[in-house]
């Protein structure tokens, strides 16, 4: 046998030889499949599937320091089989069973005035947090800064005012505006606006060690029934929300309780 034959030989026995092995490893592989795969369970284990419940409804209050006299109220919606998050803003003067929503807070307190409002709406609200400025210019710190366009100047003090058209707000400054706009009900929309760019920034970062830290934070130093063990229900839901869109969180502004967005937007 010449080289070249021999070489033809050696090359087609290899070739073979490979042959036979691709064929025995495949037939392992399909009458094995949890070899190419992890079973059923696993994967559905991995998958965040949004339910009905995993919705819920939280009143946000902001206060300068006193947190018995909020200058803005809101109603959020977090509802992760929809994919939004309904930002409502309530004017201090809305009216709830015998009083103002301003008036209930500020003599009853956090918890009454969402009983009256659960009662008023008939719609559920689990939990609430009143937010005073340390802590939001606290999680402000770790997030980028918000944009909004402002429709007219506003005069913040005799010697500082902020100009009209596009605005980028620190956390500072956009409190410090959504509490000068918290005097004139014509601008509650701008305040609801801060409010609902304030949440887009903040969602991204729940599933991350700082959403984590700012959650503690939250509950150590501001009035809230949220406790430590909630961190994992708000997760999934949130960081479902962030990674679903860009910016989930929209502002409206419900001036009474015959407001048609209450029942399209709070009830589940």
């Amino acid at each position: 046998m010449n080289l070249k034959s021999y070489l033809k030989y050696y090359i087609s026995s290899l070739f073979l030889s490979f042959s036979i092995l691709f064929v025995i490893l495949l037939c392992s592989v399909i009458s094995n499949p949890e070899i190419t795969a992890p079973h059923q369970e696993e994967i559905s284990k991995n998958i965040y599937l949004p339910q009905k419940e995993d919705g819920f409804n939280l009143f946000l209050t902001f206060s300068e320091g006193n947190v018995e006299n909020p200058f803005g109220f809101f109603l959020i919606n977090f509802n992760p089989v929809t994919g939004q998050i309904a930002t409502a803003i309530l004017p201090k003067d809305f009216e709830l069973l015998n009083s103002s929503i301003s008036e209930c807070f500020k003599n009853n307190g956090a918890k009454k005035t969402v009983s009256d409002l659960k009662n008023q709406l008939n719609i559920p609200i689990e939990k609430y947090i009143c937010l005073h400025r340390e802590t939001f210019e606290y999680i402000m710190s770790f997030s980028d800064n918000i944009e909004i366009n402002l429709p007219k100047e506003i005069i913040i003090s005799d010697k500082f005012s902020i100009p009209s058209g596009k605005t980028v707000l620190n956390g500072s400054l956009a409190f410090e505006l959504m509490k000068n706009l918290s005097k004139n009900s014509t601008d509650l929309s701008v305040s609801c606006e801060i409010t609902s760019e304030f949440i887009n920034k903040i969602i991204p970062l729940f599933g991350k060690s700082t959403g984590e830290r700012i959650f503690t934070h939250t509950v150590n130093n501001c009035l809230t029934n949220i406790s430590y063990i909630d961190y994992d229900n708000f997760l999934k839901p949130c960081k479902f929300l962030s990674e679903l869109k860009e910016n989930p969180a929209f502002s409206i502004v419900i001036l009474d309780n015959k407001d048609q967005n209450i029942e399209n937007l709070f009830n589940f």
